[in-house]
């Protein structure tokens, strides 16, 4: 549709006639800037002063994880996708469900060379993956951390899919920005995003804003959606999050919690909201670095060819995040193809012991908090992923993820009808069929 000059200048034409000659600069680095008055929201109070002190553990996750998997941001959004054609000139590699879109741009897809053109190189397929994320009540709960976790969450998905994020277009959606705190908001999360898009080279290309979205109730929590796009450059490449085969190792990359956070990954957490109706803690970090890291250690695990599929860590933690590994996979309408899974987590309580550098600070020598239950299923501590491989390839695989930086265990094996999980404090199994009906049916139930 054009090309690159150096000219300053975006020159549009239509039929040959020029219908538009902006000065780039002016577009993009020279327009004014609001500055209206802001105000910190005073409900953040009592968010950061929340603690876990008066909230029973989980006994018993049974009941728990189903209905996560029931609730409308966690379940399949099948309902939705169904309803308009997401196979266009049957391009599409991996259709809804995974953690990425992703689409083939064909040779036919391009115009024709033009004319005189001597012997145009052949074109080879293009695999594109394409994500959108947001979690609103972070942001709600921490503005500028979850303007951050959009773009860092976008960014894994579309490592996890073997996808290198080539730029980001967002959706800013918010109140009244007349209103100081609404302003306030605005301002921080545009920040988180920023410095997340800079910290994983991901220009932002584009985007648009959507303000004054309020009823006489209040505004809509604050939710700058990011749509990431990223480069798959070989089709062998290509990852999904289903599990594939029985006997397969399953590896988690990253680690089981957040030890520093004092609410262990269930502040702001589905978890929160939904067992206990409370929207309120600080939600979990976002360590850029750590991000960083993770991702491009995905992309050579996945590159060097013995990971057969992989899965982040977020909203609904682990054990949501396993449930989604064994019910996604679609093989035809109304025709999943589920397989359970054994886990054992009862190793992964304890954290891993160190020698520290400095024996005598009060740090070193502070006893650490048990893990929660609760917390260990469904915290949502971030920059975790979930990978398999072939028994044989599991040493090999955790081995080199602990050389490219990211911390590597083994939590269980694929196979089976049932996800089993066992922890310290017990074990629990559910039947993948009745998994899979609970999150494939929930919003189609909800909208009958």
């Amino acid at each position: 549709i054009g090309v690159v000059t150096d000219t300053g200048r975006m020159v549009v034409k239509h039929h040959g006639r020029v219908v538009a000659d902006i000065p780039a600069k002016k577009i993009a680095n020279e327009s004014p800037v609001y500055e209206r008055a802001s105000r910190e929201p005073a409900y953040l109070a009592a968010v950061r002063a929340f603690t876990l002190a008066g909230i029973a553990d989980l006994q018993d996750p049974t009941e728990a994880l189903l209905q996560l998997l029931r609730q409308p941001t966690l379940a399949s959004k099948n309902w939705v996708y169904r309803q308009y054609d997401h196979m266009v000139r049957n391009g599409s590699v991996v259709c809804p469900g995974s953690d990425a879109a992703v689409i083939r741009i064909k040779a036919d897809s391009l115009p024709p060379a033009p004319a005189g053109t001597a012997n145009p190189p052949p074109f080879l397929d293009r695999f594109v993956a394409l994500t959108c994320d947001c979690n609103a009540t972070y942001v709600y709960l921490d503005p500028y951390e979850g303007g951050k976790i959009a773009v860092a969450e976008a960014a894994r998905n579309l490592a996890c899919s073997g996808a290198t994020p080539l730029g980001v277009t967002d959706n800013l959606n918010f109140g009244n920005p007349y209103n100081p705190e609404l302003f306030w908001q605005l301002k921080e999360s545009v920040r988180g995003l920023a410095e997340a898009c800079r910290a994983l080279n991901t220009p932002v290309t584009g985007g648009n804003c959507s303000l004054y979205n309020q009823s006489p109730g209040g505004a809509i929590d604050p939710t700058p959606t990011v749509a990431m796009v990223g480069r798959i450059e070989k089709p062998e490449q290509i990852t999904t999050q289903w599990f594939k085969d029985e006997g397969d190792a399953i590896i988690l990359l990253g680690e089981i919690a957040d030890r520093d956070d004092p609410l262990q990954g269930l502040g702001g957490s589905a978890y929160l909201q939904t067992l206990h109706g409370l929207k309120t803690g600080r939600p979990p970090r976002c360590d850029l670095e750590k991000a960083r890291t993770l991702h491009e250690a995905i992309r050579s695990l996945i590159y060097g060819g013995e990971v057969k599929s992989a899965h982040d860590c977020s909203e609904g933690g682990l054990a949501v995040a396993l449930a989604e590994c064994c019910i996604s996979q679609p093989v035809a309408r109304e025709t999943p193809r589920c397989i359970g899974a054994q886990i054992d987590l009862s190793e992964c309580e304890t954290p891993a012991q160190s020698t520290p550098t400095a024996p005598s600070t009060a740090a070193a020598s502070a006893p650490t908090t048990p893990l929660r239950l609760a917390a260990l299923l469904f915290g949502e501590t971030q920059h975790r992923i979930l990978i398999t491989t072939a028994p044989l390839h599991a040493t090999k695989v955790m081995e080199q993820a602990k050389i490219l930086g990211v911390p590597a265990r083994k939590v269980g094996v694929v196979g089976g009808d049932r996800l089993h999980i066992k922890t310290t404090a017990g074990q629990w199994a559910w039947s993948v069929a009745e998994l899979y009906d609970g999150w494939w049916n929930a919003i189609a139930r909800a909208m009958a």
